[in-house]
């Protein structure tokens, strides 16, 4: 929708497994380890900017019949027709003509990259019941979701809450599952209050337990 804008060049403050602390990443950055031939070459932003290197599109981005403005319009509508005032994948319901708004839950979650002393871990959130058994919990009913926190491999000398990475989840479906569609706003509150819970695990064999928190 807007070719014109692109990346903003950065320092990269605590450095990577692929970039060193410091380094200046821009368009022209090698992403290690997507190579273009052979040879070891790399792709950057700028190289890997366009589908048509990969030679394949979406029926939305018909770039090899298009200007860039005809292109730019046929995206445009598309993403107004999907997602505009009048689409229909609008979290809207109607009854008797009248349009009434949904109320959808998500969990957003804020952790430090570092908040384990630089090892990997996992962050599980649960409504219901939790195993005892930590390594039941990724295959639990009862495990909503999951993500993993990998932090780089230097230690920054920053304070660790400078360096936060963020997680949302959509607990909708999860409620609908329940038999709770989430409209009442107190009764469903409650609900959270009683049943959300979230576990921290290191990315380990033993999956060690090393945070116990409720909603």
């Amino acid at each position: 929708m807007h070719p014109d804008l692109y990346l903003t060049p950065s320092v990269e403050a605590y450095g990577t497994f692929a970039f060193a602390q410091g380094i200046k990443s821009d368009e022209n950055t090698p992403l290690a380890p997507f190579s273009i031939n052979k040879q070891g070459d790399l792709y950057t932003s700028a190289s890997s900017r366009s589908l048509s290197v990969f030679g394949y599109s979406y029926p939305e981005l018909q770039y090899w019949n298009q200007s860039p403005q005809q292109l730019r319009n046929s995206v445009v509508a598309s993403v107004n027709a999907l997602y505009g005032p009048s689409s229909q994948n609008k979290k809207w319901r109607r009854a008797a003509g009248v349009r009434l708004q949904v109320t959808e839950w998500s969990a957003a979650v804020g952790v430090s990259k570092f908040g384990a002393n630089g090892q990997s871990f996992i962050v599980r959130l649960f409504l219901g019941v939790i195993p005892d058994d930590p390594r039941d919990w990724a295959t639990s009913l009862d495990t909503i979701g999951s993500f993993a926190v990998l932090p780089p491999p230097i230690q920054p000398s920053l304070p660790a809450g400078n360096f936060i990475t963020y997680y949302e989840l959509s607990l909708t479906k999860s409620l609908n599952a329940r038999r709770l569609d989430g409209q009442d706003i107190g009764a469903t509150s409650e609900y959270l209050k009683n049943n959300l819970q979230w576990r921290v695990q290191l990315v380990s064999s033993t999956y060690k337990l090393l945070e116990k928190r409720s909603y």
